[in-house]
C-alpha cells in the first residue's frame, strides 16, 4: 500500500529533519482523501452494477475485464519494485530478515482470522461465488507470481529511473479501475448482496484478530532475533502491509540515525512482502483457512491493492468487510507504531 519510491522512503528524508509527526498527518490525510476516493469508486460500480440488465455474456466480459486489470496491476508492481534501486541493494542483507517478519506476522493473523470464525461463528456465510480448488488456487498464484517477478524484471531493467513510474502512476490508475470492476461484479451479484445482510455483526471485531496475530508473530520475531527490541518488533509488525506510512514513522522516530535507517528499511521490505504475499497466496489461504483469512493477511492493503484477489479468493459477499477491515487497520496503524516505539 503505497508508492515505492526514494520520496516515501530513504536516507535522504533523515538528512532534512522532517518534523514525523507533522509528516505523519499531511500522509494521513493524503490517505483518507485516497480512501475516500477508492470506496466511492466502488460504490459507483456497484450501483451502475445493480441497475445494469444482466446477462451471462456481460458479466463474462467484466471478469475478463477484472482479470486484465489484475495482472497489469501485478505487473506495474513488481516494476515499481524492481525500478527502485536502494531497496533491490538492500534485499541481500535485509531481505530474508523481511521476509522472515513477514510471514511471522502474516500467519498469526491467518490463524487468528480462522480462530476467529471459528470461535463467533461469523465466516461460515454461505458463499454465491464459487471458490476454486486448492490446485486452481495454487495454480493462480504461480500465474500471480510469474506475472510479479516479470514486473521486477523488467523494473531492474529500467534501474535508475523510478521517476518514469511516478510520472505516469501506473498502478493508481489501474487500482481505480479494478475498484470500479469490482464494485461492478458486486453490485451484479443480486445473491451475493443479499448474502451480505446476512453476514455478523460480529465481523465488525475483525481488525482485532489481525491485530492479535500479528502481534504474536512479532513477539516470535522479537525471540528469534534479539537485536531487535520488544517494541520495535511490534512496530515493524504493526505496518500491516503499510509501507510508505510505517516505513518513514519508524525510520524518523528511532534514534539513532543509523538505527532508524535500519529499522525503517527492514519494516519497508516487510510490509512490502506481506502485501505481495497476501496477493499470491489469497487463494490457498482461503481454500485452508476461511474466507477471513485472506483478509486479515492483507491487513491495510485489504481496502484497495488487495481487495480484487480477497474478492476472487472468499467471494464477493465478502468485499464490504474487506474494505471495512483496511480502513480500519490503515487508522490504526500510526497510532500503534507510535505506542510500541514507546516500549
Amino acid at each position: 500500500m503505497g508508492k515505492i519510491g526514494v520520496g516515501e522512503w530513504g536516507g535522504e528524508s533523515h538528512g532534512r529533519g522532517r518534523d514525523c509527526r507533522g509528516y505523519s498527518l499531511r500522509f494521513g490525510g493524503r490517505v483518507m482523501l485516497t480512501v475516500a476516493v477508492l470506496i466511492g469508486l466502488m460504490a459507483v460500480g456497484m450501483l451502475v452494477g445493480y441497475y445494469t440488465p444482466k446477462g451471462a455474456g456481460l458479466r463474462r466480459a467484466v471478469g475478463v475485464v477484472v482479470s486484465v486489470l489484475v495482472y497489469l496491476l501485478l505487473f506495474t508492481l513488481g516494476v515499481e519494485l524492481g525500478v527502485n534501486e536502494e531497496l533491490i541493494a538492500e534485499l541481500g542483507t535485509l531481505g530474508m530478515r523481511s521476509l522472515f517478519i513477514a510471514v511471522l506476522c502474516m500467519g498469526g493473523s491467518v490463524v487468528m482470522a480462522w480462530a476467529f470464525g471459528r470461535l463467533l461463528h461469523c465466516g461460515a456465510v454461505e458463499s454465491q461465488t464459487e471458490r476454486a480448488s486448492l490446485g486452481k488456487a495454487l495454480l493462480g498464484s504461480v500465474s500471480y507470481l510469474g506475472v510479479f517477478a516479470l514486473g521486477v524484471v523488467v523494473g531492474v531493467l529500467l534501474g535508475g529511473r523510478p521517476g518514469l513510474m511516478e510520472r505516469f502512476d501506473m498502478a493508481s490508475f489501474l487500482l481505480y479501475g479494478l475498484m470500479l470492476a469490482v464494485g461492478f461484479s458486486v453490485g451484479g451479484d443480486r445473491a451475493s448482496l443479499a448474502t451480505i445482510r446476512h453476514l455478523s455483526p460480529k465481523l465488525l471485531l475483525l481488525p482485532l484478530a489481525t491485530m492479535v496475530g500479528t502481534l504474536v508473530g512479532s513477539m516470535v520475531v522479537y525471540v528469534s532475533f534479539r537485536d531487535f527490541t520488544v517494541g520495535e518488533c511490534n512496530a515493524i509488525g504493526a505496518g500491516y502491509g503499510y509501507y510508505s506510512l510505517s516505513s518513514v514513522l519508524i525510520g524518523e522516530t528511532v534514534k539513532p540515525a543509523l538505527r532508524g535507517a535500519m529499522l525503517g528499511s527492514v519494516a519497508l521490505m516487510s510490509n512490502i512482502c506481506r502485501e505481495v504475499l497476501s496477493i499470491l497466496l489469497a487463494g490457498p489461504i482461503a481454500r485452508c483457512f476461511g474466507p477471513l483469512a485472506p483478509v486479515c493477511a492483507a491487513g491495510a492493503t485489504s481496502m484497495d491493492t488487495t481487495l480484487p484477489f480477497v474478492v476472487r479468493a472468499s467471494g464477493k459477499e465478502y468485499a464490504v468487510v474487506s474494505v471495512y477491515h483496511g480502513v480500519t487497520m490503515s487508522v490504526l496503524c500510526p497510532v500503534l507504531i507510535g505506542i510500541f516505539l514507546q516500549l
